[in-house]
């Protein structure tokens, strides 16, 4: 059931990030993100998160400043727990 919630929220994901001159649905790719992030912690499949972290530092992904700061914390925690998953301790800092 987990994995078919992936399945959707990376559609979600697909969708919102490659929107037709619409910054609204890219702003929500950050929140979109976050919760398969989630998911995927939870379940244990950290390999799927590469992707995620991947595209949201690609050129065409919105700047990050603009996201609010909650979701900006949010973000660089998982991304710290992922580094430190992977034993790159000195790039979790």
């Amino acid at each position: 059931r987990l994995s078919n919630a992936g399945m959707k929220l990376q559609s979600c994901f697909s969708e919102a990030f490659n929107p037709k001159k619409d910054k609204d649905k890219k702003m929500a790719c950050l929140s979109i993100v976050i919760a398969m992030f989630r998911l995927y912690f939870s379940i244990n499949t950290l390999h799927l998160t590469r992707n995620l972290v991947n595209s949201m530092s690609a050129r065409n992904a919105p700047d990050f400043d603009s996201f609010p700061a909650s979701q900006r914390a949010t973000y660089r925690y998982y991304t710290g727990r992922l580094l430190v998953f992977e034993d790159r301790f000195a790039e979790a800092e």
